[in-house]
């Protein structure tokens, strides 16, 4: 019994993925959806973000990923 509860754990968690049809899409992009709603909380960990990674770039003006820009 012990060796199909990893088999039964892989089925179900298969069978939770689904796709997403072109026409179902639009309910996914609504506002609602969105992680962040708010512009300038976007443009807050949008700089968050860049200065932790340190290395993503194409938003603004050069830095090293240090915060000092």
């Amino acid at each position: 019994m012990a060796r199909w509860i990893p088999i039964l754990l892989v089925w179900a968690l298969a069978w939770g993925c689904a796709g997403v049809k072109p026409w179902e899409r639009g309910r996914l992009a609504h506002d609602c959806m969105q992680i962040v709603v708010d512009a300038d909380e976007a443009g807050a960990l949008g700089k968050l973000e860049a200065t932790r990674e340190g290395a993503s770039g194409g938003l603004s003006g050069g830095g090293g990923g240090c915060g000092c820009n």
